[in-house]
């Protein structure tokens, strides 16, 4: 029985171990600014510790891999709580995060709001949502689908395996130090790894291995641009 028992635990280490790595943000200006240096949009969930639908987002929907590639690949996703005490600047004026509620125009947790890279607002999405629609929706706003004319309804008929549309990034020494500082799925890279996992964001100073990485069809490739 004890061995039993080992090896449970053992296969359930394994099983964790080998999720995708994801990072929920609770700094909204952090969150921006990672955005920006990414070129990813960004997502800020409206959420509060006692919401029922809200923990079990994070607990059933935010584990799914599927959902963590196309978020880590397209998007940095923040979580806002109603607190009078954080603030931020993202939107030019100072704002506690409890502001932010009546700014969005929050009724109910949680609320999903998509902005651009630049902070701007895109479209907002209401309510708890299993990963399978998650994922869809996802896929629908990195591709600006909605800008092209399809509506939603239309779209998750198909059968979507989009992850990324790969972007080459020049950052300065600065910027990329500041970046691997916040950011912990980044990975620095001086050659060609055996497995690439294109959901990532990797950092190269080779403009060949940053072509390769792309012809690979890897979500960001930052080269670094010199000061």
């Amino acid at each position: 029985m004890k061995r039993f028992a080992w090896l449970s635990l053992i296969l359930l280490l394994v099983v964790a171990l080998s999720g995708v790595d994801f990072k929920l943000y609770d700094d909204l200006d952090i969150a921006a600014s990672i955005a920006r240096l990414e070129k990813k949009d960004l997502i800020l969930m409206f959420s509060s510790d006692s919401c029922y639908y809200c923990i079990k987002f994070k607990k059933e929907t935010l584990v799914d891999d599927e959902v963590r590639k196309l978020l880590n690949a397209n998007f940095v996703m923040v979580e806002i709580t109603y607190d009078a005490d954080k603030k931020s600047v993202i939107l030019g004026d100072e704002l506690k995060y409890s502001q932010l509620f009546d700014v969005f125009g929050i009724r109910g947790t949680p609320t999903f709001w998509f902005l651009t890279m630049e902070a701007t607002p895109l479209t907002f999405l209401p309510g708890y949502v299993p990963a399978k629609d998650f994922s869809a929706v996802l896929r629908y706003i990195a591709q600006r689908l909605f800008a092209k004319g399809v509506k939603f309804k239309d779209y998750v008929k198909e059968n979507d395996d989009f992850l990324c549309e790969p972007k080459l990034v020049k950052l300065s020494s600065e910027e990329i130090e500041y970046l691997m500082k916040l950011d912990p799925l980044v990975r620095k890279l001086h050659e060609k790894p055996p497995k690439v996992e294109r959901w990532r964001t990797y950092v190269v100073e080779s403009t060949d291995l940053a072509h390769t990485l792309m012809e690979l069809g890897v979500s960001r490739v930052v080269l670094s641009g010199g000061e």
